[in-house]
């Protein structure tokens, strides 16, 4: 089957999914080419050749419809996490920049504060929360993978470490 083909056949079953009220039975046949197709109208000389194709089991389940509802409404909220952060380091950017040109003396930074590596430490163990899902093979091992679909969701942090000390975990 050529790779228009199979488009073709991806598209009527996806349009068979999404509009069961208004969609038509879907047929495929062959030609004396030898080339498939798949339609909802048969020409009359193929009528003959033409068979009905079962999109029964591309219905989407319940299930599958949470389980998108749930990626979508996680990854709205990691989108306004992204967009509070971006609005929080402008702001301090502006500030910084108001205060150098208030003539404001500062002593020079010798790295980040404590609440700023706070919040590298915190972007970056929820970037590794997001990518955990995607990564196949050995775990964190060498050979590991990352498939490519995570980069859509989640957002690469570098590791803090080189800026700022590894945090210790309290036990109360």
């Amino acid at each position: 089957m050529s790779a228009l083909s199979v488009r073709w056949v991806v598209a009527c079953m996806l349009a068979a999914v999404l509009l069961p009220g208004v969609a038509a039975d879907i047929y495929r046949w062959v030609d004396e080419k030898g080339r498939t197709h798949v339609s909802d109208v048969v020409p009359p000389r193929y009528a003959d050749k033409a068979v009905r194709v079962d999109t029964s089991g591309s219905a989407i389940s319940s299930e599958d419809l949470r389980a998108a509802q749930e990626r979508a409404a996680r990854e709205r909220q990691l989108l306004e996490e992204q967009r509070a952060d971006a609005r929080r380091e402008e702001e301090a950017a502006a500030r910084a920049q108001s205060q150098q040109s208030a003539g404001a003396l500062t002593a020079p930074r010798q790295g980040p504060t404590e609440s700023e590596c706070a919040a590298k430490w915190r972007a970056f163990w929820a970037s590794q929360e997001c990518f955990a899902p995607f990564v196949k093979g050995a775990g964190r091992r060498r050979g590991a993978h990352v498939s490519e679909e995570a980069y859509l969701y989640c957002k690469s942090v570098p590791d803090p470490s080189s800026e700022c000390s590894i945090p210790t975990v309290r036990r109360w």
